[in-house]
């Protein structure tokens, strides 16, 4: 019996799924389940359910035999996740009363009984609003892929439940592409440290995809992206599956990154990025990189997408030798969550002379909406660098952020919004070069007087690598801060080039570009070390790299200088040029007019206010040296 919410005693309820309820209230009690016990009638079997809809009125069987009697047995604990065939019972007529949802995705528990052990579990229940045959895929890739193992349940654990877990694939136009559904494991009823202790996904580095895909355009190497129908997890959860497959073939992991897989012989190699369960396969040989397509697709159950298009939700098109990455669909659904698409587009993503401080404005009341878009435009800095300072400047205030610093991102989005079609450009280069530019603010944050650091890396005429960051330790000098941002770019290169090695690629010391002379001084001459004992252990580690000519220090006029754009708000003619100089730019032609053509909500005077004001020539990088 179940007391309702007017403290009346019901026999009968209908569910949101058609079923009826039965003696449930023991076994609920005894399993400690939260939720209601629901008999559906066409299948016979039992959910419990969380959300439902009581009609007190309406009694299906009001004119039938008396109603179903409980299930002859129900077992002490809960012997599988997933539920096993259908209770053998006794048939009951159809309901003819509608179907009810309050939910699009009712998320229904199966209840497993204790049965003869069948050679497979059955899966879920099919919600009605959902596209079968993703379902269906993704149940027959965990059964391919051996994920569980029906055995009897342990007294002493605990039992997590799963449940359906669906997403549509979105075309770069925002058409559907296909339905994708996910069985998943209810992990919120964990409890960390006792039901588990490490969570790990493959997932390779933005920098490492860049790195690849710098490779890629110059090289002209043919990339595949493949799509797999399920994660890699399987019953032994210690066990990598993946990398055993990749190792079997001959693959090994990188030591950079363990993300990236690399593949050679005599005279090909092939390299395989993955982040969770999407995978970009390319290589020096189209054969090489067909054939372990092929060896894959025996392994796993994926799927083939062709040449790289759209990954991660960076669009990507490529005219001839050039590559041009965008996030035009990602920002443009930001601009719209955010109700800033008929806003006025802004030239920069900051205002000149304004900074940023915990004191300004009031707080807001629900700080949600600001670390959600925050969050957002943090993804975005992936093909975005000239948003990297801003975007790093909105982050500092996410524990308590106020009106002012919400009119700040307002701003950011306003200047996505007139630049939108803004990407990373990639074109081929004849030398793989290393270059880094930093630079640093000093003493720039009004709160605790720390310094703001950041740098750029080049792969030829590339740009693979950024970063914009406050310092975690007060300077005292701009030297200093100059000298602690030219550590962190050192350790950038180095990493980077223990990643080019491993690719079997050749490079010459790489060149760091500094506009401080007395930081620049510093790495190689020993008699300032007196007078910087306080940073020791940073002056060590470049003067070894320097005095093993692994690394060449030079200076760079300010003016020149492409890391300005990391540190500090600009005018608007200075940002624009050194943003073309960071290789940020609008797609070619016949890709902008691709682009207005399949984008229907954009239309071209989004862009008009940037593209007067930095109409620029080609990016180049200025040759310091001669």
């Amino acid at each position: 019996m179940v007391e309702n919410q007017l403290h009346t005693t019901i026999k009968c309820i209908q569910s949101d799924n058609g079923g009826e309820f039965l003696a449930f209230k023991p076994y609920l009690e005894a399993h400690a389940h939260k939720g209601y016990l629901c008999l559906d009638v066409s299948t016979s079997r039992i959910y419990i359910s969380r959300n439902m809809i009581f009609h007190e009125s309406s009694f299906p069987f009001q004119s039938s035999s008396p109603p179903p009697s409980p299930p002859p047995h129900l077992p002490s604990s809960t012997p599988a996740l997933i539920n096993s065939p259908s209770l053998s019972a006794p048939s009951s007529p159809a309901v003819s009363s509608p179907i009810i949802t309050s939910d699009s995705i009712p998320p229904l528990i199966p209840v497993p009984f204790a049965t003869s052990s069948p050679a497979a579990p059955s899966p879920p229940p099919l919600p009605l609003n959902t596209h079968p045959m993703a379902m269906n895929r993704e149940y027959q890739a965990l059964l391919r892929n051996n994920t569980w193992s029906l055995v009897p349940p342990p007294s002493s654990t605990h039992i997590v439940g799963c449940r359906w877990i669906y997403k549509l694939k979105y075309r770069p136009d925002g058409s559907i592409d296909r339905h994708k559904a996910r069985l998943v494991a209810q992990g919120f009823t964990q409890t960390p440290g006792i039901d588990y202790f490490d969570t790990f996904s493959p997932i390779v580095k933005p920098c490492t995809i860049r790195l690849i895909l710098a490779l890629v355009v110059s090289f002209q190497w043919p990339v595949r992206q493949l799509d797999v129908e399920n994660a890699f997890l399987n019953g032994d959860l210690e066990e990598e599956k993946l990398q055993i497959v990749l190792l079997d073939y001959g693959f090994q992991s990188s030591r950079a990154d363990t993300s990236l897989f690399i593949f050679n012989t005599a005279s090909d190699i092939l390299i395989l990025l993955v982040y969770v369960d999407d995978i970009l396969v390319t290589g020096s040989s189209p054969t090489l990189v067909s054939h372990f397509i092929s060896y894959l697709s025996a392994k796993f159950a994926l799927q083939d997408l062709g040449p790289l298009s759209y990954f991660l939700g960076i669009q990507a098109h490529q005219l001839g030798s050039v590559l041009h990455l965008t996030q035009h669909k990602y920002i443009a659904d930001l601009l719209k969550c955010t109700q800033m698409e008929t806003s006025k587009p802004a030239p920069t993503p900051g205002r000149l002379g304004r900074t940023l401080s915990q004191s300004d404005g009031v707080s807001l009341s629900d700080p949600s909406e600001y670390r959600h878009t925050v969050g957002a435009l943090q993804y975005v800095t992936l093909t975005r660098p000239d948003i990297a300072f801003v975007v790093n400047k909105a982050c500092q205030f996410m524990a308590k952020p106020s009106d002012v610093h919400w009119m700040a991102v307002k701003r950011i989005l306003r200047y996505l919004k007139g630049t939108i079609h803004l990407g990373l450009h990639f074109q081929p280069a004849a030398s793989m070069e290393l270059q880094g530019y930093s630079d640093a603010d000093w003493a720039s944050c009004p709160d605790d007087r720390r310094s703001t650091s950041d740098y750029c890396v080049f792969l030829g005429l590339n740009l693979i690598s950024w970063s914009s960051s406050k310092q975690r330790l007060v300077s005292k000098s701009s030297a200093e801060s100059e000298y602690r941002g030219l550590v962190s770019l050192t350790a950038e290169l180095v990493w980077i080039q223990s990643l080019l090695q491993e690719l079997y690629l050749p490079t010459s010391p790489p060149i760091l570009w500094c506009d401080n002379q007395s930081a620049a001084h510093l790495a190689a001459n020993p008699v300032f070390h007196s007078r910087s004992k306080h940073i020791e252990l940073d002056l060590h580690f470049i003067k070894e790299k320097v005095l093993r000519q692994e690394l060449q220090i030079y200076y760079v006029p300010s003016g020149d200088q492409l890391a300005d754009i990391f540190t500090k708000h600009l005018p608007i003619t200075q940002f624009c040029n050194l943003r073309s100089k960071l290789t940020v730019t609008y797609p070619p032609l016949s890709l902008r007019r691709d682009d207005n053509q399949t984008d229907s909500t954009l239309t071209a005077s989004h862009t008009v206010v940037t593209e007067q004001l930095c109409n620029l020539s080609k990016p180049t990088l200025t040759n310091h040296l001669t």
